[in-house]
């Protein structure tokens, strides 16, 4: 029996799941006191994600005349890119649900032409509540349970 067709066909199904994950996106735990910094890069733009469903209520940057914001129409996804080679500023944004906190940096010329670009930011957030609750299987009754 020939072994080699199905291994090789097997590798090509695994292949992108053994890839090492893509640096320039990156994903982020929601923690409501934590700062989150984004390196950008003059003439990159990066897309936040932000939980869908929870939707952009309002955008404060410190130095807004330095940095391009724009949500998208639904307003889950933010575009971010520095309108400068070397600018720093902050940026809070408030959905319906949440805040975040972040530092917005130009990374230096040098680290942009290494690749060293955020394109994609996303974060993963802590189960609702109220969804995990709803899932839980119901009790099963005990021996307390039963009348006498």
């Amino acid at each position: 029996m020939n072994l080699v067709r199905p291994l090789l066909l097997s590798l090509l199904v695994a292949g992108p799941a053994l890839a090492e994950a893509d640096p320039r996106v990156r994903v982020v735990d929601f923690d409501d006191a934590a700062v989150v910094r984004v390196d950008g890069c003059f003439g990159y733009q990066t897309m936040i994600e932000f939980e869908a469903g929870d939707p952009i209520e309002n955008v404060g940057l410190g130095e807004a005349s330095q940095w391009l914001v724009t949500p998208n129409r639904s307003g889950d996804l933010l575009f971010v890119k520095p309108a400068q080679r070397s600018t720093r500023s902050n940026m809070t944004v408030a959905t319906a649900r949440r805040r975040y906190a972040f530092e917005l940096v130009a990374a230096p010329t040098a680290a942009c032409a290494r690749g060293d670009v955020v394109y994609r930011l996303r974060f993963r957030y802590p189960p609702d509540p109220a969804a995990v609750a709803a899932s839980a299987p119901p009790p099963t009754p005990g021996l307390d349970a039963i009348a006498p």
